[in-house]
């Protein structure tokens, strides 16, 4: 993160915010995009967590992109990055392509002036190779009526604001921690910032750290346990 200082970095509470303000500090902003959202049997796009700010962020961005840090317990990249994110990239796209085609947030002229012409705003789900084909084809069965429900919800009180803001078709791309725990690789295709508002999924957990012990700054040994800040209200016992 400290290479990319132009790029916003969204915390995804909690565990990311433990990765993310020691990264970058205050700096980092925070969302909620839930990983129960994204499992199996759920596939949801919550109507009270829309996080439209990552949206507006991502496409006004002087880079195009956003980084949005989580961890997991026990995967290398968590449910709510690999199914929850691209998912609601999806269903807004698809959301904001409706009030486009309305004239919601278009001058009169713009849509005028587009009739007829090919402006290209991606509507596809796009998922990282962990997700398996048989939970992709769920999921992509699933975003027509969850479109519909963010549609017909009234959740998105200024459409206008949301059609201006997203100027680009939201696009989530996932960087993982490598097996070995040396660095980062990209899970999937690399970043296009020109087509789309991109979203970076940052997964922090280190899998191969949690068999190993490691020696702290004062001498002390500990075990590293992935994505435990998401548990700090129970094991921190009402610690500030």
């Amino acid at each position: 993160l400290e290479a990319y200082p132009g790029v916003p970095v969204f915390a995804n509470e909690r565990a990311g915010s433990w990765y993310a303000l020691t990264a970058v500090g205050p700096a980092a902003r925070s969302c909620c995009f839930k990983s129960t959202d994204g499992h199996r049997g759920t596939h949801a796009v919550s109507l009270r967590r829309l996080n439209l700010r990552v949206a507006a962020a991502a496409s006004s961005s002087p880079v195009g992109a956003v980084f949005l840090v989580d961890a997991s317990v026990r995967k290398a990249c968590p449910d709510s990055l690999s199914r929850t994110v691209p998912l609601w990239a999806c269903v807004l796209n698809r959301v904001c392509a409706r009030y486009r085609s309305e004239g919601v947030g278009v001058p009169d002229t713009t849509v005028a002036s587009a009739a007829g012409t090919a402006h290209f705003w991606d509507e596809r789900l796009h998922l990282p190779p962990c997700v398996g084909e048989e939970e992709r084809a769920e999921m992509e069965a699933a975003v027509d009526s969850r479109a519909d429900a963010l549609y017909g919800s009234g959740a998105v009180v200024d459409p206008s604001r949301l059609v201006r803001s997203l100027t680009r078709p939201l696009r989530a791309y996932w960087a993982v921690q490598s097996e070995d725990g040396a660095g980062f690789s990209l899970d999937g295709f690399a970043p296009d910032r020109t087509a789309y508002s991109v979203v970076v999924c940052l997964s922090c957990s280190c899998q191969a750290m949690a068999r190993r012990r490691l020696d702290a700054a004062d001498g002390t040994e500990f075990r590293y346990a992935p994505g435990a800040a998401d548990d700090h209200e129970l094991w921190s016992r009402g610690m500030d």
